[in-house]
């Protein structure tokens, strides 16, 4: 059960007093999706339990394979999903980007490791 503090209405909290609410069993992924994440900080990366196969799409992909760049050996590593877009409103035109792999979601669902910061 949780203490009296844990209970999230406030101060026009409904539940008779004290306020004792059950524990709900639920995936890590469906309290991941609710916004209940462990603590980066006090969780060791190796008990954040996050199944591997959940990526929703954030995977490395080349973006020059079955190119003509790509049969002369070029590859550029992009996210799969994630695209910045450039909109020039003066010409009506948009085109999208893709995002270097690793993406910052990547990296926040722990698909890939957070690059080295460059230090100067």
């Amino acid at each position: 059960m949780l203490s009296d503090t844990d209970c999230c209405c406030g101060d026009y909290c409904t539940h008779q007093m004290p306020r004792m609410h059950a524990l709900k069993q639920m995936s890590n992924t469906k309290a991941a999706m609710d916004g209940k994440l462990p603590c980066l900080v006090c969780v060791p990366h190796d008990l954040r339990a996050m199944p591997d196969t959940v990526t929703f799409g954030h995977q490395p992909v080349d973006e020059y394979q079955d190119s003509p760049e790509g049969k002369r050996g070029a590859t550029h590593i992009v996210c799969a999903r994630c695209v910045t877009w450039t909109h020039w409103r003066d010409i009506d035109l948009s085109v999208g980007f893709r995002v270097p792999w690793p993406c910052t979601s990547a990296v926040v669902l722990g698909i890939s490791p957070r690059p080295a910061s460059h230090a100067t």
